[in-house]
């Protein structure tokens, strides 16, 4: 073997050692830990979720209030048509 065979080899263990060392920490214990931070703030926790919820429902609402809007849209345009001037000078 040459040296940079020798360098690439010791080059890969080491990587292998990085990938184990950044998969360390996660599981139940990652999700207790960050339990513990939110806990320290309790308020904004609350609101973040309670902003959250709103947004969603907000969200839901977005087709129902375009489909209003297209149909009113439409009886408008109808009822332009209907009133148009060939009929003005007849009634």
């Amino acid at each position: 073997m040459n040296t940079q065979a020798i360098g690439s080899a010791a080059g890969r263990g080491k990587s292998v050692a990085h990938v184990a060392q950044a998969s360390w920490g996660k599981g139940p214990s990652t999700l207790l830990r960050i339990m513990r931070m939110t806990l320290c703030h309790p308020w904004q926790v609350a609101i973040t979720i309670v902003s959250t919820f709103i947004a969603a429902t907000l969200q839901l609402f977005i087709p129902r209030l375009l489909g209003h809007a297209i149909d009113q849209a439409q009886g408008v345009v109808a009822a332009g048509a209907n009133t148009g001037p060939s009929r003005r000078g007849q009634g």
